[in-house]
């Protein structure tokens, strides 16, 4: 283990990255620190789990984690910070949905530069450190793109794609651009090692909780023809992205709202005469975000529904030529007649394979007494409030790691 997580954090030493990996014998005999100045964490590999030390006083212990989820989990805890693209490119954004902010990441997209070639560009990144970092491929990716690659927290694969320089100076941003389109990037970067969000719920490597929305019903249909429940996904991605979110935090995380539908498609079914009634095929879709294992992936919700010729007509009125639409006005009143009961439920659909995260315990200090300190703990047997000796003892804190005033327990379940 100890060899397997220093060799995964070489790349990012060689990258600019990580300044330093240097061995912590007072800690423990396979115990290293790893820095990215001026921030770093102390990682203690043991042999049934990985304990860290990280920002502000705060200590993690993952247990039955693999290699690659420890080393994750130390580029995440390595600092975080919002960025927001400069005012001078935002203008360039303002007829498409591309983003102009980044919550909480560890790198970011933060505009374009002009590439040694003419006519070519580059994508640059900042770290929490201030630190400029230049994708250099003669591929003009774009920022929508990354941001994609951002909430899939891939700030891994992002570091990892070729040619990357970092800088101290930042490079001078450019307003006027070209772009190549969404599907020949897809194509260019389904060549990367990237982590989609199905695949990170597999691995359980650290996700953030505001890119685990999903659709609470119907199922992911892939352009492989493979189908998952979305409920089921949607569960596994938002306890994964808590348990990580709330250890690198060290404040209970939030869950977000739930993905909303954005279009609508009806195929009319049998019209019964002698009723007057007719069945109604609907089909509410939301896009699942641009990803290299799956670049056609949409989330699916069929329902089949009866109403009378005249509300079924009125409804294809209100469609458009291909019988289907995008107003939002329109999908909330469908889905709102939809029930359970009348849901398509298809005959092929995969079960969500899945990693489970669990937050076994989670504490911090809120009060200081003459002798000791208090504990207000939360774990299965629900909160209480403690002496910190005796915490740590029940809870077989490391001495090394007593001193902590927020401290997390994470069960890692492969």
């Amino acid at each position: 283990m100890f060899e397997k997580i220093v060799s995964a954090l070489k790349p990012y030493l060689e990258t600019g990255f990580l300044t330093d990996i240097t061995s912590a014998p007072k800690v423990g005999p396979d115990a290293i620190v790893v820095k990215a100045d001026p921030d770093s964490v102390v990682v203690n590999i043991t042999e049934n789990s990985v304990e860290v030390f990280h920002g502000d006083n705060k200590g993690t212990i993952l247990s039955g984690v693999s290699p690659i989820q420890a080393v994750r989990f130390i580029i995440q805890a390595l600092g975080t910070k919002d960025f927001t693209v400069p005012i001078l490119l935002q203008s360039r954004f303002v007829r498409t949905p591309y983003p102009t902010s980044f919550k909480g990441a560890v790198i970011a997209p933060v505009g374009v530069t002009s590439g040694r070639k003419i006519g070519t560009f580059n994508t640059v990144f900042k770290d929490a450190r201030g630190k400029f970092y230049i994708h250099e491929d003669e591929t003009r990716i774009t920022l929508k793109l990354y941001k994609e690659l951002y909430d899939r927290n891939s700030e891994a694969e992002i570091l990892a794609l070729p040619k990357l320089f970092s800088c101290e100076t930042p490079p001078q941003l450019l307003r006027e651009f070209t772009m190549i389109s969404e599907n020949s990037a897809d194509e260019f970067l389904a060549k990367k090692p990237l982590v989609s969000r199905r695949e990170s719920v597999k691995s359980g490597v650290p996700l953030r909780v505001q890119s685990a929305i999903i659709p609470k019903s119907g199922v992911l249909r892939l352009g492989s023809g493979e189908e998952y429940e979305a409920s089921e996904l949607g569960k596994w991605l938002m306890d994964l992205s808590m348990a990580w979110q709330s250890a690198l935090s060290g404040d209970p995380a939030e869950a977000p709202g739930e993905a909303l539908f954005s279009s609508l498609k009806a195929d009319l079914g049998q019209v019964s005469q002698s009723t007057g009634r007719a069945e109604v095929i609907l089909e509410f879709q939301a896009p699942w975000p641009s990803d290299a294992s799956a670049s056609e992936g949409t989330f699916v919700d069929s329902h089949k529904l009866v109403m009378s010729k005249t509300e079924a007509a009125d409804l294809f009125k209100k469609l458009n030529s291909d019988s289907t639409s995008i107003e939002p006005g329109l999908i909330a009143e469908m889905l709102s007649k939809v029930s359970d009961e009348t849901r398509i439920v298809s005959d092929k659909i995969k079960p969500a394979e899945a990693v489970q995260v669990t937050q076994l315990v989670s504490s911090h200090v809120t009060k200081a007494t003459e002798r000791s300190f208090l504990v207000s703990s939360v774990s299965k047997e629900g909160p209480k409030e403690q002496d910190l000796v005796d915490f740590i003892k029940e809870n077989q804190v490391p001495d090394w790691l007593s001193g902590c005033s927020t401290f997390s327990v994470l069960k890692v379940s492969q």
